[in-house]
This record gives structure tokens, C-alpha cells and sequence, in this order.
């Protein structure tokens, strides 16, 4: 409790520490409480580093999403929030995951392969449908413009 703000954190590194200390059962050295300290201290910093992480990428989609220009309208940003939770709530758990793994964590493309036991490679293809099957999901919500980037080429004119 002296470590965290909130009681419900100091609980979940409480069992998360035990749930370490649990596993490592067999590593238990004869004076356990520094070894515990040490410990709670890893999960304590793993929780801070999540934490800085999310903010991070909620203040990047802010940036990204035009919401800290002068005057913006709250609500319009409270619009986006929504609308971007009930996309996200949309997918597919596993299209959710892969989305968390690159965006939340931060993971590289290698590093999400790994998580997720495939190659670079699949993970690249999995993240980008997954991105895109959100972008999907924004639009049809109204929040984003559809992609204008490359347009269709228009069909060539038949040769008479």
C-alpha cells in the first residue's frame, strides 16, 4: 500500500507476487521476505511501465485523432472514445489481441510473433487485418473517412 495509490492495485501485486513466489517455488531462498520485496518490486515497475504505456498511447491517439487543436469540442472527443470501444468490442478476440500486443504493449512485429507462437510474417498480415477490419468498424460508425489514399483506377475503356 505504501507503494501504489489504490488499494485495488496493492491487491493485485500483492497476488501477483505470491502467484511469482508460487512458481518459483523451488527458488525460495532461506530469508524469503527480501526475496518477496524484490520481487513485489518487479511487479510494481511492470505495473508502472503498463500504466505509462497506456497513457502514452491515449495521449498518441489524442495527437492523432486532432482533439488537442484549440477549441475542440470535449464531447466530440468523448464520441471518438466511445465509438472507438464499441469497435474495438466488435473484433475478434483474437484480432483484439494482436491489436493489444502491438499498440498497448508496444511489442515489435518479432516480439508479438512470439507472443502469439507464428512468424513475423503472420503476425504482420494479422495486424493489419485486424487495423484494417477496425478502420472498417470506425467508418461504418461515422468516426473515420473512408481510405482515399490509392483510389480504385478507373476501368480502362475497351479497345475497338
Amino acid at each position: 500500500m505504501r507503494r501504489v495509490a489504490k488499494r485495488e492495485v496493492a491487491e493485485d501485486v500483492a497476488a501477483d507476487t505470491f502467484a511469482v513466489a508460487w512458481r518459483r517455488r523451488g527458488c525460495i531462498p532461506e530469508t524469503p521476505l527480501p526475496w518477496l520485496y524484490a520481487i513485489a518490486g518487479n511487479v510494481i515497475a511492470n505495473e508502472y511501465r503498463s500504466t505509462r504505456r497506456r497513457r502514452n498511447l491515449g495521449e498518441r491517439l489524442v495527437h492523432e485523432a486532432g482533439t488537442d487543436e484549440v477549441g475542440a469540442d470535449p464531447a466530440e472527443a468523448v464520441d471518438r472514445r466511445d465509438a472507438f470501444a464499441v469497435a474495438f468490442a466488435a473484433l475478434d478476440e483474437s484480432e483484439r489481441e494482436v491489436l493489444r500486443l502491438a499498440a498497448w504493449e508496444g511489442l515489435s512485429t518479432r516480439e508479438g510473433a512470439q507472443v502469439l507462437g507464428c512468424s513475423a510474417a503472420a503476425f504482420r498480415v494479422r495486424l493489419h487485418r485486424a487495423r484494417r477490419k477496425l478502420a472498417k468498424q470506425l467508418e461504418a460508425a461515422g468516426q473515420v473517412e473512408g481510405e482515399r489514399r490509392n483510389p480504385a483506377p478507373e476501368p480502362a475503356e475497351e479497345i475497338r
